[in-house]
């Protein structure tokens, strides 16, 4: 450890016995000494002093003058006064003064020992001030940020430290929020066990990034963004969070997804998907031991329309046959697509055979009432009970029929029952 000592009140004598003292010294102190204050203020400007030795001599040298001058100037530096003799007034008054040391100069006080050690309180001081100032800049700064930054216990998931972005999601207190923990919160999880599979699965990766979604103090379900990370304090695991609100995010993605999946000129939805869709509906349609219909519908003549009275005419008439599907095949569960050019793909589940025939032939009696110019569609379909084929095969049977119903002259619809 290096010091620099400025010494300040000794006649040029005394310094040298002052700096043969300080030369044996365990730490090096480098010394700058000076008879008089004079140059106080230059001095503390331009050097980086880490303690001031003032020797006060009544008559002729005042200590208490210069320590505004150090303590407004150098508030980190320390400051020692040395009297010849005791004076226990002057010495209560120094230390009121803010002083950190004051010697008695015959007492044989340890001079190196005693400086070394101030400069080292006052080091440890400045040290903690810088620390708590950063933390104060830090907590600020998390509390500012619209991020949710949570510490939870590990082994409980109560809430140890958040921000203020907690507060406000919740709606709640410091001491309300202690009383939670980030399980109740979340909908990630439906047990403890969960719960412990996550903590297990975040210990062996060391850092995990998901999306949950967490309740709001008006029990809404926000989507948020996280980043979880485990640390260990006194044999004890915490874990750290860091989550965006992606609710915007969310609402574009569903919007870019939406229009993915739609076509832009029926409305209606696209075939994109429509394999999966069709597993899954079928799946809900053996266990609970109803219907299912896939159907596909054709515009007769629809090239005629297009050449004869243009694309518009034609787009319009795709327009007005997609309201006739959706006017006539409307339950939540039912599916409408545009497969392509003028055909559509209509899925139906629940109802017996006869209630579905009756909706895909209701389509064939609209169609020439509600196109202009007038249009016919004609339609094939297959209708399947507890029977789980692919949605390559049944596309497939569908097509056949709608194939034999153009063979037989279009404007009417073939079916096809199939069970195991």
């Amino acid at each position: 450890m290096r010091c620099a000592l400025l010494v300040l009140g000794l006649a040029e004598k005394q310094n040298l016995c002052l700096s043969e003292q300080l030369a044996g010294a365990e730490f090096k102190i480098e010394v700058i000494a000076y008879k008089n204050a004079n140059n106080l203020t230059n001095i503390l400007k331009m050097v980086n002093v880490d303690c001031v030795l003032l020797y006060h001599q009544a008559g002729q040298f005042d200590a208490f003058e210069p320590l505004k001058i150090i303590q407004n100037l150098a508030p980190d530096c320390g400051t020692v006064i040395c009297v010849d003799d005791c004076q226990p007034n002057f010495i209560r008054q120094a230390f009121l003064k803010g002083v950190d040391d004051c010697i008695i100069q015959h007492e044989g006080v340890e001079l190196p020992k005693r400086i070394i050690q101030i400069v080292k309180q006052k080091k440890r001081k400045k040290l903690s001030r810088t620390i708590n100032a950063e933390l104060e800049l830090l907590r600020a700064v998390m509390d500012n940020t619209p991020a949710l930054v949570m510490v939870c216990d590990a082994e409980t998931s109560l809430f140890i430290s958040f921000n203020q972005a907690l507060n406000r999601f919740l709606d709640l207190s410091n001491e309300q929020i202690k009383s939670r923990s980030y399980f109740h919160i979340s909908e990630q999880f439906e047990s403890t066990s969960d719960w412990f599979r996550f903590v297990e699965q975040v210990k062996s990766s060391g850092h995990l990034a998901y999306e949950a979604y967490l309740k709001n103090h008006s029990g809404e379900s926000i989507p948020f963004e996280f980043d979880c990370s485990m640390t260990q304090i006194n044999e004890s695991n915490y874990l750290l969070f860091n989550g965006m609100d992606i609710s915007r995010l969310k609402v574009v993605q569903n919007e870019l997804v939406e229009l993915a999946n739609r076509d832009p000129l029926t409305k209606l939805r696209n075939r994109r998907g429509l394999a999966d869709e069709f597993e899954r509906l079928i799946k809900a349609s053996i266990r609970s031991k109803n219907c299912l219909c896939l159907a596909l519908f054709d515009l007769d003549n629809f090239k005629k329309i297009n050449d004869q009275y243009g694309h518009d005419v034609g787009d319009q008439v795709l327009q007005d046959f997609a309201s006739v599907l959706c006017s006539i095949v409307q339950r939540p569960l039912d599916l409408v697509v545009r497969a392509g050019g003028e055909e559509f793909i209509v899925i139906m589940l629940n109802g017996s055979e006869a209630s579905l025939l009756n909706l895909l032939n209701k389509v064939i009696e609209k169609t020439p009432l509600s196109t202009q110019p007038i249009t016919t569609v004609s339609g094939g379909a297959i209708f399947l009970s507890s029977i789980d084929i692919s949605y390559e095969q049944a596309f497939k049977l569908a097509d056949n029929n709608l194939y034999q119903a153009k063979k037989q002259g279009k404007n009417q619809l073939v079916t096809q029952y199939i069970q195991n």
